[in-house]
């Protein structure tokens, strides 16, 4: 990480460590853009977020970009989580942006066709292998006995995988618009 020189101290109230994390994440987004904007016709790269964020997402975006310890201590206090809590939601992050952080937490209740749907192509896929036991709640397909659970996106059309740990459900991976490929990418 690239350090700032001052002639002398920097000024009282400054938080060096603070001002490089801003600028390294600044200098990787704006990279990002200009990829995109050079290439316009290129679909291996997604946006790397909506035009506007809100307070929570901007700093669960910023906790995401693996700030130091100090910093991201301050994100937690800020958005109101606990270190653990911030953690997961920086992982949601990760893996799909503020549509995967927006799931997290907050179920919504979806057409019940399109739980029905994913039950069966997850039920097609398995045909060979042990029945596999779904349990619906809400835009959740939970694997019992895995330990493994689908949450639908509130565009209907992406599935994120999650993992159970230590009690509490964790992103484990990037959604996927097939609910079988998704489940499999998690599935022990």
């Amino acid at each position: 990480m690239t350090s700032f020189a001052w002639s002398d101290d920097p000024p009282d109230g400054l938080d060096v460590a603070a001002l490089e994390f801003l600028a390294a994440d600044t200098a990787h987004r704006a990279a990002h853009l200009l990829r995109q904007a050079l290439q316009p016709d290129a679909t291996g790269l997604p946006p790397l977020a909506p035009p506007a964020l809100s307070a929570e997402e901007d700093l669960v975006r910023l906790a995401a970009a693996d700030p130091p310890t100090g910093i991201f201590t301050r994100l937690a206090f800020r958005s109101h989580r606990t270190p653990t809590a911030l953690t997961r939601a920086a992982h949601a992050w990760q893996y799909g942006g503020a549509p995967a952080l927006h799931i997290l937490n907050q179920p919504w209740d979806p057409d019940p066709h399109h739980l029905d749907a994913a039950r069966q192509q997850i039920r097609h896929t398995r045909d060979d292998e042990q029945p596999l036991a779904l349990r619906t709640t809400r835009t959740r397909l939970t694997a019992v006995g895995y330990g493994v659970q689908l949450r639908l996106g509130t565009d209907a059309r992406l599935w994120y995988p999650y993992r159970k740990k230590q009690g509490t459900w964790w992103p484990a991976g990037y959604p996927n618009t097939d609910p079988a490929e998704a489940l499999n990418e998690v599935i022990d």
